[in-house]
């Protein structure tokens, strides 16, 4: 209990007293002072005006610690844990976390650079692959070219001078191009490994200017195997070179990503697909077309230089008649840009389509280049109707004995192919027979009646595609010949070539009547199951 005085005022043990001076507007000040010791306090605080009057007192009690006192202010150790220890270990185990995750991503891009620097030299003529090059018609404008800017011209010399510096080094040769070259349009096709881009390359293969070129474009994200199949068919098409029936590489990019194969643009789809285009403009007329017949002529072909013609129109809608034995469709032109091909059902024709197929198998027996994929799907047409083999993928060198456990051209394929995956001019042969058949019955799906697991059961029983109705004889005894089951019995491409480009100026070997049933296509067996 505090004592008061006479005055009725309490009665402290003073340690100081100070009078402090303030502003009328002041609502907060400080002051400070030294105390002797640790202990209790309190502090008295009253306000007096100018004349002395003293305002109410107000009263507050203090504790004031020694920080050098051992006794006062010791934690325990639950208490330092909690308040020290645990959030020093929180905060460090947080660092080394965000340090970890940032050293992986820096180490992540370390070595996808290395990856592409390092796999970008693999030595081109030790690899192999499948390809993916699957182009399709084009029916849209081509991209419109655009000038490069300065900065990227810069890059450009940048480039080129670090090619220069590779062909010194032996890692790269004159098909090697800087991807800065490349103005890419609209994508054309794609395949398990990349895409397909319609595109314009400047200066490429000896050409003066921009041209116009199909880029085969890898994924940035592939496997050391996909790269080096893809490498392998680059080395394959440097060794096909230069064929009027081939497609033709023209360049490509590979010492870094993105790593492209800049092809010749064949403008016009695929065979296959001309073939079944056909075939669905020849279904649709028939029955209203007039077949006529010179007297004489054997029912077995027709004889090229003696034949009345009939030619479909669109616009017409109904027969007119020329000079040419020949069924024509010639598509509305809407883009003067956009390719456009004339839809004609014409044996002789289809007889060229062959003799060309054989050339260019030819050139490749004389490279002993095994093409191993030969179908009309992967035989591109320009605007010329000049075809040229492509899908370079699987070819190999000489004979081959596949070892990889890959996607084959089962129907395709022949007997030793399927049962010993022994490949060799001899088994593309076999092919070309196929690809007879294909062209006759304007894309028919080979063996339509028999399952894939029968089919090597089917041919060692000596069994073959039958005859289609409008093949002549000397036709389907050439197909015969070419599915002989021993390999060596088989013609050679270059005998093929001098059989056809003598026999197809005397008479053509397919005769299409009204009333003649095709084979089905693939898609037509998938709709019927």
């Amino acid at each position: 209990m505090l004592i008061k005085s006479a005055s009725q005022r309490y009665v402290y043990n003073l340690s100081w007293v100070s009078d402090v001076k303030f502003k009328q507007d002041q609502l907060f000040y400080s002051h400070l002072v030294m105390l002797s010791s640790s202990g209790d306090y309190m502090v008295a605080v009253f306000l007096k005006d100018q004349r002395g009057c003293h305002g109410p007192m107000g009263n507050y009690t203090l504790l004031v610690i020694d920080p050098l006192d051992p006794a006062v202010g010791t934690f325990s150790k639950t208490e330092i844990f909690w308040m020290v220890i645990l959030p020093s270990a929180s905060f460090l185990l947080a660092t080394c976390v965000a340090v970890t995750m940032l050293g992986h991503r820096v180490l992540s891009w370390l070595k996808k650079r290395n990856l592409s620097n390092d796999m970008g030299m693999i030595p081109l003529h030790n690899n192999h692959l499948k390809s993916s090059y699957k182009p399709i018609s084009i029916n849209s404008n081509r991209p419109t070219k655009t000038n490069f800017p300065a900065h990227q011209e810069r890059n450009i010399l940048y480039v080129e001078k670090e090619i220069e510096e590779a062909r010194a080094r032996g890692e790269a040769d004159a098909y090697e191009i800087g991807y800065s070259r490349l103005t890419f349009g609209r994508e054309i096709g794609k395949g398990a490994f990349g895409r397909v881009f319609i595109a314009e390359a400047e200066a490429i293969a000896g050409h003066q200017g921009v041209m116009t070129v199909a880029v085969k474009k890898l994924k940035n994200r592939v496997s050391a195997d996909e790269l080096e199949e893809f490498q392998a068919e680059i080395s394959m098409m440097k060794r096909v070179g230069r064929h009027a029936n081939i497609v033709t590489m023209l360049g490509c990019c590979t010492l870094k990503q993105p790593f492209c194969m800049i092809m010749e643009y064949v403008p016009c789809g695929d065979l296959l697909q001309y073939l079944r285009r056909l075939r669905q403009e020849y279904s649709s007329r028939r029955r209203t077309m007039q077949f006529t017949q010179e007297t004489g002529t054997d029912s077995s072909y027709v004889t090229p230089n003696t034949p009345q013609t009939v030619t479909m129109s669109l616009s017409s809608g109904g027969p007119s008649f020329t000079s040419d034995w020949s069924v024509h469709k010639q598509p509305p032109v809407t883009n003067k840009l956009v390719p456009q091909l004339e839809y004609v059902l014409d044996p002789r024709e289809l007889q060229s389509f062959a003799v060309q197929i054989a050339r260019g198998m030819a050139y490749l027996e004389s490279k002993q280049i095994t093409h191993r994929d030969l179908a009309a799907r992967n035989i591109l047409i320009d605007t010329k109707k000049v075809l040229k083999i492509s899908d370079f993928g699987l070819s190999r060198s000489g004979i081959y004995v596949n070892t990889k456990k890959k996607k084959v051209p089962l129907r395709w394929l022949s007997v030793e192919a399927m049962r010993d995956s022994l490949y060799s001019s001899k088994s593309d042969v076999w092919a070309f027979g196929i690809v007879l058949w294909e062209i006759g019955t304007l894309g028919g799906f080979p063996y339509p009646t028999v399952m894939d697991y029968d089919l090597l059961n089917f041919l060692l029983q000596g069994k073959r595609l039958e005859k289609p109705e409008n093949f002549s004889p000397e036709l389907y005894s050439l197909m015969i010949v070419c599915w002989s089951f021993s390999a060596d019995d088989r013609p050679s491409f270059s005998d093929i070539v001098s059989y056809l480009d003598k026999k197809h100026r005397q008479q053509v070997y397919v005769d299409f009547r009204p009333d003649h049933q095709f084979p089905p296509t693939e898609e037509m067996l998938k709709i019927t199951k």
